[in-house]
């Protein structure tokens, strides 16, 4: 995984059909619902996948993993773990700090290499529970963060070749994303002022189409009440990058498709998402459905296949991984 660049990663999606091992576009952060670079406080919701954080995880009310392996740990904290009156449906608790836990019920394995420390509420633990562990956790959130980021970034830098059209209303922007009807992975670019001032996002995709749509905006940036349709059967295949946000605010909204916005304080305070949010730090009570952007990528030094290959240039995207791939990544 590190000997790959992230857009060579992005240009690889196309082989998969002839890969039989590969590796997710989004790298290890691909297999979770919710997955922070620093901290993540939640109260009063669930995800349906798993959930990680770099830094802190906090969460009252919130249950985890109804549609996750019982084989994986289902919250990963790159520190402590503090988890009140919750649920772990499937999998346990990794943290690499102390975890805190009270009303609880774990169906797995606990295990923190600081302390495990129980509240007076009690709870149920299914599995083993080690405390002082010495181990080494199931994610690098440092490569992780460093990896996304530059991910975003280069996803930012591709020419469109997605058709996007503003129409304004005096209700509000309507925004609709047209493929071109010639390339299986669609680059489209969004204004965050448009996107902010939207009451409609319709998509006009074929059904086995990628989309990959860049927001522009670094403050005040907004996901927020609006309709979202075309998505049928595509959430998987959609994926929203915030490519400079600092901040960004999702309620009132059923967001169709994943979000990666790895600078960006993330305040999900209502609606639901089908798909993975990435972001810096996370917080409020949004919901997450497990559909994930799942697309991904040949492992090591294996060549591209000639047909993806041909697929690149109708993409636009050739000449640019061949540049990348001159820059050598930091292990």
């Amino acid at each position: 995984m590190k000997s790959i660049t992230p857009l060579l990663a992005l240009s690889l999606i196309l082989g998969l059909s002839a890969v039989a091992k590969a590796t997710p576009l989004l790298g290890d952060a691909a297999g979770y619902n919710a997955f922070a670079l620093s901290n993540m406080n939640v109260s009063a919701t669930d995800s349906q996948g798993r959930v990680a954080a770099g830094v802190s995880f906090t969460s009252s009310n919130f249950s985890i993993g109804s549609k996750a392996e019982s084989s994986q740990y289902s919250l990963v904290g790159g520190g402590s773990v503090n988890y009140q009156h919750g649920t772990i449906d499937n999998g346990g608790i990794f943290a690499e700090g102390d975890a805190d836990l009270d009303h609880h019920t774990v169906n797995g394995d606990v295990r923190a290499n600081g302390d495990v420390v129980f509240g007076s509420g009690g709870g149920t633990v299914t599995g083993a529970t080690e405390g002082n562990a010495n181990s080494n956790g199931p994610l690098d959130f440092d490569y992780i963060e460093g990896y996304l980021q530059e991910l975003s970034s280069d996803l930012a830098g591709m020419t469109e070749n997605g058709i996007t059209s503003v129409a304004s209303y005096n209700s509000g922007d309507q925004i609709t994303l047209t493929s071109n009807g010639q390339d299986l992975v669609n680059i489209f670019y969004v204004d965050g002022n448009n996107l902010n001032n939207a009451t409609n996002l319709n998509f006009s995709l074929g059904i086995d189409e990628v989309a990959i749509v860049n927001i522009s905006g670094t403050t005040h940036c907004s996901f927020s009440s609006l309709g979202i349709a075309g998505w049928q059967d595509r959430q998987g295949n959609i994926l929203y990058n915030f490519y400079e946000a600092a901040d960004l605010t999702i309620s009132g909204i059923g967001v169709k498709g994943s979000i990666l916005a790895p600078y960006a304080s993330v305040s999900f305070n209502s609606g639901h998402i089908d798909g993975t949010l990435i972001a810096n730090s996370i917080t409020g009570g949004g919901e997450y459905h497990q559909f994930l952007f799942n697309h991904d990528i040949p492992p090591g030094n294996e060549p591209v296949p000639e047909p993806a290959t041909m697929l690149l240039f109708g993409t636009g995207l050739a000449g640019l991984v061949g540049s990348r791939l001159r820059k050598n990544k930091k292990e």
